[in-house]
């Protein structure tokens, strides 16, 4: 029996140990993509977000690089308008209000930034500038902290910190009389552990490199299309990641008007098999996953001819929860949406393509976005073993990939053995990656 030739093995896992090793000697950041959007007029400019990213980097070095990759200015009238959102990057805006607080006036104000999903949201009513007349502030301007503290929930999740020197301490406080001040986060400072999880952030979160080749698809419904108080959607997403031997199916709808005290549902509904002649007309809908609000449960029916939608247990690894958004405010996250993580093959069938779209119902009337039509994918192929970015090769791409993520715990492109994974980067990895190096595409 020929023996493997084990050098260049060998001398693949000693170049990735270099890369890794000069990554950690030389402080080699993530790169996170940012744009930037600001409204002229609102007293928030394209320098004062600028300086945001700067205090960003300077607080988060040499973990995380946030760069700006391209910027937009908008006219003195121009509204908020999310289809201006790239969902391959981080947004942040300028803005005269937080427009999706104005919903929810118990619990957040408009005059306080937040963030969710990979937007974030700054206002100039955020910080108040300590004057001789208010101790605790007056004036309007953003704290040099804000957009590092926003950005940073995308990257560290929704927990604030309670030492007021952390750049995750929440900035506003209302005072006896329900008024917001500023001024209470000096520093942004982050623990070791927080520096931590910077460095092992996956970018599957904000789906970064798959919105392309089919993969994913997003829609923004800008029409105020139901009537008043009834749920009203704004933007849904979704994308597939190949996660732990399988092909993970991410799905997320935000609404404009949200209420845990009342009941409702925000979903997916599903064309799975690509065939408008099966299930409900006119678009074959045959799949419906969402989740009631009010109780946070889940929801999963099929489409059977002659019996309509037909509820059954939901597909087995289905995560479901509410999305919340961050204010840099002493006051909790706040429902915007709902999130939905299953496993694609637990309720579709892995051949030809299928296609969706997001609803969300106060049982009286039903949004659904988007209004005509789906949002179609195909199912990509099951990936060569160590084709972490999913190009059909592996290579140093790759390698860097691998490199960054190494060695982590938790759920990772690089978590390639066992094929279904055990949560853990790690030497096994590499053996199934380097005895697949060079594979695919020349």
């Amino acid at each position: 029996m020929k023996r493997p030739n084990l050098f260049p093995i060998i001398m693949l896992f000693v170049s990735m140990m270099l890369v890794v090793l000069v990554s950690i000697a030389f402080g080699e950041p993530k790169i996170v993509k940012v744009e930037i959007h600001s409204v002229e007029g609102c007293k928030v400019t394209e320098v004062n977000l600028m300086k945001q990213i700067d205090t960003a980097n300077a607080a988060d070095k040499p973990k995380v690089k946030y760069v700006i990759d391209s910027n937009h200015v908008y006219g003195p009238n121009t509204p908020y308008d999310p289809n201006k959102n790239d969902p391959c990057r981080v947004n942040m805006w300028g803005l005269p209000k937080n427009p999706w607080a104005v919903p929810f006036p118990n619990d957040v104000d408009p005059n306080v930034s937040a963030q969710w999903g990979s937007v974030v949201i700054l206002v100039p009513g955020d910080g108040n500038e300590p004057g001789p007349n208010e101790p605790n502030g007056s004036g309007i301007f953003i704290k040099p902290s804000t957009g590092a503290h926003e950005l940073n929930h995308i990257l560290l999740g929704p927990a604030h910190s309670d030492d007021p020197n952390n750049k995750m301490y929440p900035d506003n406080w209302p005072d006896a009389n329900g008024v917001v001040h500023s001024c209470h986060r000096r520093d942004t400072q982050l623990t070791p552990e927080q520096r931590t999880r910077l460095s092992a952030f996956s970018v599957v979160s904000f789906a970064h490199d798959v919105m392309t080749a089919g993969r994913g698809g997003e829609i923004y419904d800008s029409q105020n299309d139901v009537s008043m108080g009834m749920i009203d959607l704004i933007w849904a997403q979704g994308w597939m990641e190949w996660i732990g031997g399988r092909y993970m199916l991410y799905l997320t709808a935000h609404v404009r008007a949200f209420s845990q005290m009342e009941p409702a549902e925000i979903g997916f509904y599903f064309d799975s098999d690509n065939d408008i002649a099966t299930g409900e007309p006119p678009e074959g809908l045959d799949c419906y996953l969402a989740c009631q609000t009010q109780f946070n449960e889940p929801i999963f029916k099929i489409f059977e001819p002659g019996l309509g939608w037909v509820n059954l247990p939901p597909p087995e690894g289905m995560i479901w929860r509410l999305s919340l958004a961050n204010p840099d405010s002493n006051r909790p996250p706040f429902p915007v949406g709902v999130e939905i993580d299953v496993p694609l093959a637990s309720f579709i069938p892995l051949s030809g393509n299928f296609a969706f779209k997001a609803s969300a119902t106060n049982y009286a009337e039903k949004d659904l976005a988007p209004n005509v039509g789906l949002l179609g994918c195909s199912y990509p192929p099951v990936p060569i073993p160590g084709d972490l970015n999913l190009d059909n090769k592996v290579n140093l791409a790759d390698l860097q990939l691998l490199s960054e993520q190494w060695p982590q715990v938790g759920s990772f492109r690089a978590d390639i053995y066992p094929p279904i994974g055990d949560n853990m980067v790690h030497f096994s990895d590499f053996a199934i990656f380097a005895n697949s190096w060079g594979a695919g595409i020349p």
